[in-house]
Formats: structure tokens, C-alpha cells, sequence
């Protein structure tokens, strides 16, 4: 058997292996379908949920909204303005007039070395007084039972951390091919069945959804810690798992929902900030990616195409199986099967996301993000 032939049965075997992962995340790791196993809560810890925002006034009313009408006892919200110049603030403002459990904090200026965001949550935290910290987003719907069912399997579970998967709400066709197919790559990424092995180093954040025991956050030395780590998310969820303190990840598709991005365009402007830096900047690391993302995606369809028939098996079993899979996604997502059909054109855009990315972050010495900039020696010291 020729290498190259031995290539394309690596590559199927490749996608047999990481369809079983997704899918058994997709299947399994619903938090709906993990719950109905456990006991129900007979205590209410208390959560402090915490949001931050900046220039979301055609967003956070909903989000808030649909936080203020939890039907779980006993939590308060912090709402963060971090330096917003439209109506968020005064949206917040006149929300919290409406209810107790709400509570506004308007940041005026962003100190030295700390990213927006990352300063936003790290001031909440400071007021917080719940056992539990909800780090969330200022565009995120929650459905009225979700933090009731998040802290039933956190409490039979005994996690220190959960990190919830929203459902994307669906945009227009190229929008959602691509959204889904950047979703397929970020879990095969994790590996989502070993971030709950304590001996496994795999860990994750979701920036819609981090519940963490507020005894966790301060031990691991909370945002003051991760003042410039840009992927401020899965930065939280490093810091959870290298303690040694036990995380998790589910889906929840029935009770959380964010529209990413309003569009094509604004999908490959919305992973600018976080898609070199989850290279660490590294060109290196992205040649590697591209290689990679190459062969796997790009490849296949090429050697059915060049290479003689039973040379090709392999690659044409290993595009039947991706395709399927993306497929189901496209179901599952109600999206529909046939983004299947757009696997080469997805694979291109995310290349494409990364080396713009890349490229801008190098051409300015850093990332402009929210109308702040932020230089590159500052974000790799990171001290």
C-alpha cells in the first residue's frame, strides 16, 4: 500500500473517530437528557449573574429580560455598561427600576493593561454575592427554566464549573454553513467527553454561559489573573481545570440561544480578536492549521479526482462520512442537511477568518477591539 493511499484510510478513520465525539456530544451531552436522571433541587444557592456590555442596545432589553424572568428562587444580576456610547446604559438603567434583583454598574474608563471585557466582569465580581458566578453575554435569551436545570446537575454533579452551548439562531444560508461549520471545528478542538476527566487537561469556557462556585473563582485568582488574556472564556475555563477543579460541558439547545453574527461579513469580523490569538500568535501554529485544514478538508475531494480508484477508496469513504456528518448538524441545527453541500466553501471562509486575522493583528502590532487598541508585545507578556 502506497503512502498516499494509506493517507486517505488515516483520513477516514480520522473523521470516523471525531464524528463518534460530536455526535456523542450532540446526543448525549444535552443537559435536558442528563437531568432527567438526577434528583431535584431541594436547595437554592445563590447566583450572581453577570453581564457584560458595550453598544448592545438593539440586544440586551431581550437578554435581560429573559434573565429577570428566571423562575430560579434566588439570584441577582449585575448589569456591567462598560463604556457604552449608545442607549445600553440607560436601557439598563431604566430596567432596573423594574426590579430588585438588578443592579447596574456603568464603567467610565478603562484602566491600564486590561481588556474591556475581562475589567467589565472583574469589576461585577467584585459586588457579587452569590455561591455562584454566571458569566454571560449582553445577546444571549435564556428560556425561563434554565438556570433551575443548570443547578440541578451541578449540585447532583458536584461541578465546580458549567459551561452551556446555545443554540445559534439561524440567519441567512452562508451565514449559518459557515457558523455551523466553525462550531464542528471548535468542538473537535475540545474533545468534549474529557473535559469532565479530572486527569485529562482538556478544558473549555462559553462566553454565553460560565457558572463557576464563587469559592473557585477567587481561588484561582479570578479576571485580576486573566486581565489581557483575550479569549477571556476559554482563559476562565483553563484556569478552572489546571486547579484541579471539576468542569463540564453540555449543550443546551431548549434553553439558550444567541444570533453570533447578523451576517456572512460580520461572522469573519466577529472571530477577528479571538482567531490568531488562539494560535498565540504564532505564525507557526497557523502554517500548521493551514497544512492541517488542507489535508483534511481540502485533499479529499482532490484525490477522488487525480487518483486512481483504489487509491482513492479511502479519501471518498472519509467525504462520505464528513459530509454526513456536517449533514446531521445542519438537522440538528434546523438549518437543514443541505450546508453538507458547502463543506469546501465553509473550510475556505474559516481559513480565510484565520489568516485575516492573523494578518491584521501583524500589519497593526495588535487588535483594535471595541474601539480600543491593544499591542501585541502587551497581549503576548500578558503581565
Amino acid at each position: 500500500m502506497s503512502i498516499i493511499t494509506l493517507f486517505g484510510w488515516l483520513t477516514a478513520l480520522f473523521w470516523l473517530w471525531h464524528s463518534g465525539v460530536i455526535l456523542h456530544f450532540l446526543y448525549y451531552l444535552q443537559l435536558h437528557k442528563v437531568i432527567k436522571t438526577l434528583p431535584p433541587l431541594t436547595h437554592y444557592p445563590k447566583i450572581s449573574i453577570i453581564v457584560p456590555a458595550r453598544d448592545e442596545e438593539q440586544k440586551i432589553h431581550s437578554a435581560l429580560s429573559s434573565l429577570l424572568a428566571q423562575d430560579y428562587p434566588n439570584f441577582e444580576i449585575l448589569a456591567v455598561n462598560d463604556r457604552s456610547t449608545d442607549q445600553t446604559g440607560a436601557i439598563m438603567d431604566k430596567l432596573q427600576t423594574q426590579s430588585s434583583r438588578l443592579n447596574v454598574i456603568h464603567i467610565k474608563e478603562l484602566p491600564e493593561r486590561w481588556l474591556g471585557k475581562n475589567h467589565a466582569m472583574h469589576s461585577a465580581a467584585q459586588h457579587a454575592t452569590g455561591d455562584y458566578l454566571l458569566f454571560t453575554d449582553g445577546d444571549v435569551i435564556f428560556s425561563k427554566e434554565t438556570l433551575k436545570k443548570a443547578m440541578q446537575v451541578v449540585n447532583a454533579q458536584q461541578w465546580d464549573h458549567l459551561a452551556l452551548m446555545p443554540r445559534l439562531i439561524p440567519g441567512r444560508y452562508a451565514e449559518n454553513s459557515v457558523a455551523q461549520f466553525m462550531g464542528m471545528v471548535f468542538l473537535i478542538s475540545l474533545y468534549p467527553f474529557l473535559i469532565s476527566n479530572p486527569k485529562s487537561r482538556r478544558f473549555v469556557g462559553i462566553g454565553a454561559f460560565n457558572l463557576i462556585r464563587h469559592s473557585c473563582y477567587q481561588q484561582i485568582g479570578g479576571f485580576e489573573k486573566l486581565r489581557l488574556e483575550m479569549i477571556d472564556d476559554m482563559g476562565l475555563g483553563r484556569e478552572i481545570k489546571h486547579h484541579g477543579f471539576r468542569s463540564q460541558l453540555l449543550a443546551a439547545e431548549q434553553l439558550l440561544e444567541i444570533r453570533w453574527q447578523q451576517n456572512l461579513s460580520g461572522l469573519i469580523r466577529g472571530v477577528e480578536k479571538n482567531s490568531f490569538a488562539a494560535l498565540d500568535y504564532s505564525v507557526v501554529k497557523l502554517l500548521v492549521v493551514t497544512i492541517i485544514f488542507k489535508l483534511i478538508f481540502f485533499f479529499p475531494y482532490l484525490a477522488i479526482f487525480i487518483l486512481p480508484t483504489q487509491a482513492a477508496l479511502g479519501y471518498a469513504v472519509a467525504l462520505i462520512v464528513l459530509h454526513s456528518l456536517v449533514a446531521y448538524i445542519g438537522v440538528k441545527a434546523n438549518v437543514g442537511w443541505h450546508i453538507s453541500l458547502t463543506i469546501l466553501f465553509s473550510a475556505t471562509v474559516t481559513l480565510w477568518a484565520l489568516w485575516r486575522s492573523a494578518f491584521l493583528t501583524l500589519k497593526q502590532g495588535g487588535v483594535y477591539w471595541r474601539d480600543t487598541f491593544y499591542s501585541l508585545a502587551l497581549l503576548k507578556n500578558k503581565s
